[in-house]
This record gives structure tokens, sequence and C-alpha cells, in this order.
């Protein structure tokens, strides 16, 4: 068995952070919205802290960090940051110019809202180790689709991914809900709710919404913002 693509930040014996990334979400699925969502086992040490998350993460947003932090290998300065489109996940990575980094980290348990703030200093040797394990999990998980493509697709009778916001997490998080158009920005929620889950607007499967076209993480979406009577 191959081991999962993982990407470490910090040593083992301190403070450190790895992300592995175990397999894509929806298997089969080859569009950009449904196709990039992987599911991630995070690992935290910090202090006298040790503790293990599952979540989900999007592809683009290892690819984004890496592109980031291949630029600090030549000044060694800037900030680099790894921000999810489901919030429970962040890291802002900063150099001094002079060879150290300090990643400021937040890891956010959903089902509790529990957060856990923590910082990670390293110095340049451990780049490239960060970029092999970001290089090792885009490799393992190509992006598929285009979003523009994907958003141009919203036509009636198909069916699409929307988000909505999770109300009572204490954090921004938004669920991704399957959708079908039924003209211009009105679509018809086809996802049941999980149980335990409150959506924003009180919606539920078969209930028409109104979205607006947003950034999350970085990609271009659709988000409800009304629900039609």
């Amino acid at each position: 068995m191959h081991p999962e693509p993982h990407v470490r930040i910090g040593r083992r014996e301190t403070e450190h952070l790895v992300i592995r990334a175990v397999r894509r979400e929806h298997e089969g699925a080859t569009d950009y919205w449904d196709g990039n969502w992987i599911v991630a086992k995070v690992t935290v040490g910090a202090g006298g802290f040790r503790g293990e998350l599952v979540g989900s993460l999007r592809i683009e947003e290892f690819v984004r960090l890496r592109n980031q932090l291949r630029l600090p290998l030549g000044d060694l300065a800037g900030t680099s940051k790894f921000e999810t489109m489901e919030r429970w996940l962040a890291l802002e990575i900063v150099g001094d110019g002079r060879g150290h980094f300090h990643a400021a980290c937040v890891a956010v348990d959903v089902p509790t809202a529990s957060r856990l703030t923590f910082g990670i200093d390293f110095d340049q040797t451990e780049l490239p180790e960060i970029l092999r394990g970001l290089d090792a999990v885009c490799d393992a998980f190509p992006v598929l689709g285009k979003a523009e493509a994907t958003l141009l697709q919203a036509t009636v009778g198909a069916v699409v991914t929307i988000y909505v916001g999770l109300l009572d997490d204490g954090v921004d998080v938004w669920r991704p809900l399957e959708a079908e158009p039924i003209g211009g920005e009105t679509f018809r929620i086809l996802s049941p709710c999980p149980d335990g889950e409150r959506w924003a607007f009180d919606v539920e499967p078969g209930q028409t919404v109104r979205c607006e076209r947003r950034t999350l993480s970085g990609c271009a979406c659709w988000v409800i913002v009304a629900r039609l009577e």
C-alpha cells in the first residue's frame, strides 16, 4: 500500500501540523466543483495538545499554497496563506527575510466549534521538504475541470453545486449542495439536510432559492442569499 501523500510543517518532536490527503470525496466525479474535494486527515501537535481532525479540503488550496511558498525560496520574506473554503483549517506563514518563518495556525472541530490556535516556527532548511509534500499531494490529486466552464453550464435541467451557510457552528462554514438551475440566479435544492445541521435561510430539499456568485477561498461559486416562496 502506498503511503498517503502529506504535507508536514514543523518537526515531529515540537509544534507541527500534518495534512494527509486520503482520497477524493466524490469518487468518479470529473467536474471542477465536485471532483476537486478531497478527504483530509489533519494531525496537530501544539505544546501539550495532540489531536486529529478529518474534514474536506479542495485541491486548489494546496496548489495556491505551493505557488506562494515557492517565492520565499528567493527572498525568504513575504506571507503565504492556506485558506480553506469550509474554514476549519487556516495557516498564515510569514518570513522575516533572514531565513526564519512563523506559521500562525487555526484548527476548528466543526461539530463542536472548538478552536485551537497555535504557532509553528521553522527555518529555510525545512522549506524544500514542505514543497515536496505539496508536490506529492498535487501530483496524486490533480485539479479536475475548469471553474468558469462549470459556471456556464448552470442551465435548466442540469445538476450543479451551490453553497449554503451552516448555523450554530461559531465559524463560517459552507455546505456544498446539489441543486437544479431553474433560470437566472434561481435554483431548486436537491440535497437533504444531514441530521444535526441547520442551514441558513431555513431551506430544505425542493425549496427554490436565489444565489449570487461569490469567491470562497479563492474559488468562484454560487452561494444562497435568499429563500424564494
